[in-house]
């Protein structure tokens, strides 16, 4: 899907020369992906979604799955640290627990 334009798209964060986090969505659920080299993707999914079975979740569109909310209950905290020289970004994913049960 859009092959030539993720590829330019990949090569202009590449030139840029630092790691790249590109925050997504709209995938019905969460993941963490190694995108390319120094380029990460995490993907939210809707603040309610029902926990799918990993078979649901396989995709072919990305390099490297690092995450996959399949079969649990967890949420993203993304901090950025603007006060850093280097503007350092923090992406911490959290396990929920369902009426006090951990997952």
């Amino acid at each position: 899907w859009f092959g030539e334009e993720k590829q330019a798209v990949l090569a202009w964060m590449r030139a840029w020369g630092g790691a790249v986090l590109v925050l997504s969505g709209d995938m019905h659920w969460s993941g963490v992906f190694e995108v390319g080299e120094r380029i990460y993707e995490a993907s939210a999914s809707p603040l309610f979604q029902v926990p799918l079975p990993l078979w649901a979740t396989r995709t072919v569109m990305h390099d490297r799955c690092l995450f996959s909310s399949a079969g649990r209950l967890s949420f993203s905290r993304v901090t950025v640290d603007t006060m850093s020289s280097d503007g350092r970004v923090h992406l911490e994913i959290v396990e929920a627990t369902l009426r006090g049960v951990p997952n």
